[in-house]
């Protein structure tokens, strides 16, 4: 049986910090990061779009705006509906080939 590792959201939010946003600066309450890390919490509970990913966000709100980056609350679905797509095939590639955090954290949640 894999032993159970614990891995803080400091640690996976700065994996994401190397990706550009896609956003413009203008009018942009959340960080990216928290965005993302949202999207992924929401979809490992079954989330399956952006939508979706903005129910569990509000019905999570507490938790996440405790845990994470979020001066302006939880992003709502438009916000995912516009980051998610825009963000580059090549900056998804370059976290999954890029040695270090990321990888380091795989390693220790598969043993």
């Amino acid at each position: 049986m894999a032993k159970a590792v614990s891995v803080g959201l400091e640690e996976v939010t700065g994996c994401f910090a190397q990706l550009d946003d896609p956003r413009s600066s203008i009018n942009r309450q959340h960080p990216l990061e928290s965005v993302l890390v949202i999207a992924i919490l929401a979809i490992l509970a079954r989330a399956s779009g952006p939508t979706s990913i903005a129910k569990w966000a509000a019905l999570k709100a507490e938790f996440l705006t405790r845990c994470l980056n979020l001066p302006a609350c939880v992003p709502g679905k438009d916000v995912f509906r516009r980051v998610l797509p825009r963000l580059r095939l090549r900056q998804h590639q370059r976290l999954r080939h890029r040695p270090g955090r990321l990888t380091r954290i795989a390693h220790r949640v598969g043993r």
